[in-house]
């Protein structure tokens, strides 16, 4: 159990009241809220101690300021680039690139729209499929899901789909309802080379099911239906497509949510108009997490209090559990920038950590995790950090949402439920095109903050690690048991 700066025993509301008033970051449309937490103003001003002594606001100004960052190579780290492109803060090298880059994607889009731009045979495009790998990938699926439900489409379709597997059963299930014909296809090369591997396989895939139902017509023309996002390095044969867009190699994978991949379906489909109130709300919270001042910063604060919880309190669990149905694939992402980033065994000069450095992730949306793990969290001993989101305008999420984390912190001695159990909320007024962008944002600068603190590089791109696939296909042989084991089963 947790020691909470609160006395449970005394008068509940009018004391919680107040820690409520006292314990909040209100910015703009958003409020970040750690009352339900164990953070008084001693430790608060403890954290504030710490991000001075760690320069939190001056590194990621930096990063911001397309500096390099790495002492050991000539590289920067500019996912807030593409968002960046007037205003402050301003992307002082390579805004060009990007700006044209952003420009690029809202004319295809609009042409898209307009007829401008069709299919191979000449009719208007009528179905749009994502196909990308790997935990990247999953921005552009969840940025279309909650558009979709505040935005209205600005282009008539049929079917988006998804592809993010090479398994030709699924492939072959998801191509079976659309008409590849007045589809276009966007190829999604962000990753490593098993990734684009992959995302090759299923190309093939497509161009073999496309062929089968256009006997007459061949690849080259077939092509006319894609349009493919690669890193400038990792551009390949990109001749015949429909159209091109590139993304700075500077830009890792797995902090790459609001670069061109994710936005150009969602461009076509509901506007290039929409896709800016993203990147302005990305912005937006990139701003506020400039601010040194820890009390106003709620992605600088939240950084501090997870490796608070994780060094101090031996928390290694963090959960994020979003209260909107639209948000689903919100945990991925999130565990997607958490784990791969800053779990790592080595910190930045290359050398052995002597602590653990971040934490496991895990997350679902509200209303599923309430009737899986919460029981857990409840009557589990294990400890955890556990950040939640809601939104003003769901108001019943949002009420699930509050009881939630009272429940955890209060308890209920009379079912054994004995609380102490710390939660953050951030509560948004609603969920909107910009709120989005503020969200993923959000997570981005507090994933940076959290290398800072643990001395990790969470933008590098390690080499490949030894995976299933590549055993599995022979490309990496362990001891020369690989095929033999394999053959065993």
């Amino acid at each position: 159990m947790n020691s909470l700066p609160l006395d449970l025993d005394a008068d509940k509301v009018s004391a919680f009241q107040q820690r409520v008033a006292e314990c909040s970051i209100r910015q703009g449309d958003y409020a970040y809220y750690y009352s339900q937490t164990e953070i008084d103003r001693a430790l608060a001003f403890k954290f504030q101690e710490q991000a001075n002594y760690c320069q939190l606001a001056f590194k990621l100004r930096q990063i911001m300021e397309g500096r390099s960052f790495f002492s050991d190579a000539d590289r920067k780290a500019l996912h807030h680039a593409l968002r960046n492109d007037s205003g402050c803060p301003t992307i002082r090298r390579e805004s060009d690139f990007h700006r044209a880059e952003r420009l690029n994607c809202f004319d295809f889009a609009r042409k898209v729209r307009d007829g401008s731009i069709r299919s191979f045979d000449g009719r208007r495009f009528s179905s749009f499929a994502h196909i990308g790998l790997s935990g990247s990938s999953v921005s552009a699926h969840l940025i279309f899901d909650a558009l979709d439900s505040v935005a209205k489409r600005s282009v008539s379709c049929s079917d988006v789909v998804f592809i993010d597997t090479a398994d030709p059963d699924c492939v072959a299930g998801k191509l079976r309802g659309i008409d590849c014909g007045q589809t276009l296809f966007i190829l999604d090369c962000r990753g490593d080379s098993d990734v684009l591997r992959e995302i090759d396989s299923i190309r093939s895939l497509v161009f073999a099911k496309m062929a089968s139902d256009f006997a007459e017509s061949d690849e080259i023309k077939l092509r006319r239906n894609f349009a493919v996002v690669s890193s400038v390095d990792a551009a390949h044969d990109i001749s015949g497509y429909a159209a091109s867009f590139f993304f700075d190699d500077s830009i890792c994978e797995r902090y790459s949510s609001l670069c061109v991949a994710s936005l150009l379906l969602n461009a076509i489909v509901f506007g290039d108009d929409v896709v800016s109130r993203i990147l302005d709300g990305a912005k937006s919270m990139d701003n506020d997490s400039l601010n040194g001042n820890i009390l106003e910063n709620p992605a600088m604060f939240a950084a501090l209090y997870g490796f608070f919880e994780n060094r101090k309190k031996e928390k290694n669990i963090s959960l994020c559990v979003p209260f909107a149905d639209e948000l689903t694939l919100l945990p991925p992402l999130v565990q997607h920038i958490a784990m791969d980033g800053n779990c790592r065994n080595t910190d930045m000069r290359g050398e052995v950590v002597d602590l653990d450095s971040g934490q496991l992730c895990f997350g679902a949306e509200g209303g599923h995790a309430r009737r899986s793990f919460f029981s857990a969290l409840h009557r589990g001993t294990f400890l955890f950090s556990l950040e939640m989101i809601g939104f003003r305008t769901k108001r019943k999420a949002l009420d699930e949402m509050i009881a939630e984390s009272v429940a955890l912190f209060f308890g209920n001695r009379k079912r054994k439920f004995y609380g102490g159990r710390c939660s953050t909320m951030m509560v948004f007024d609603s969920l909107s095109a910009f709120s989005l962008g503020e969200i993923i944002s959000y997570y981005e600068n507090k994933m940076a903050f959290q290398s800072f603190l643990y001395d990790v590089d969470c933008f590098a791109d390690d080499e490949p690690l030894v995976s299933a696939e590549m055993i599995a296909d022979g490309r990496n042989d362990i001891d020369g048991l690989s095929a033999g084991i394999i053959g065993c089963y």
